[in-house]
């Protein structure tokens, strides 16, 4: 009896801490998503590319700053990817180019929607 209530016990725990690193993820995806679609697009297509420039660096610090944890619950592939592609938009961006910029902000936002997604539970992640 104590072997079921102490296997419950470390169940119970690894569900908790899933659902909490959904929570954690979740809050830093959409807020990195909301500077996005808020700031940084609007600031590049208006051509404020000072502006675009300091909403980008507060995306790349919020990445920075929880890469750390995604590393336990993403595989690394995807992280390196979306590094890549941090890399490249700061390029465009020091070189004023918006169509590039904003094609690779949207890659950006898509990969990141795509991680999300793929850490949220459903039948299609189960499976």
């Amino acid at each position: 009896m104590k072997a079921l209530i102490i296997s419950l016990c470390i169940l119970l725990f690894i569900i908790a801490l899933w659902f909490w690193s959904l929570s954690y993820m979740d809050q830093s995806i959409n807020e990195m998503i909301d500077i996005i679609d808020n700031d940084l697009q609007l600031a590049i297509t208006n051509d404020n590319w000072k502006e675009a420039e300091n909403q980008f660096f507060i995306m790349k610090k919020i990445w920075n700053q929880h890469q750390s944890m995604y590393n336990l619950f993403i595989d690394q592939a995807s992280l390196t990817e979306i590094n890549y592609s941090n890399a490249k938009l700061g390029v465009f961006l020091n070189y004023k180019n918006p169509v590039l910029a904003l094609s690779e902000l949207s890659y950006i936002k898509e990969h990141l929607l795509s991680l999300h997604k793929d850490e949220l539970i459903s039948i299609e992640n189960i499976l």
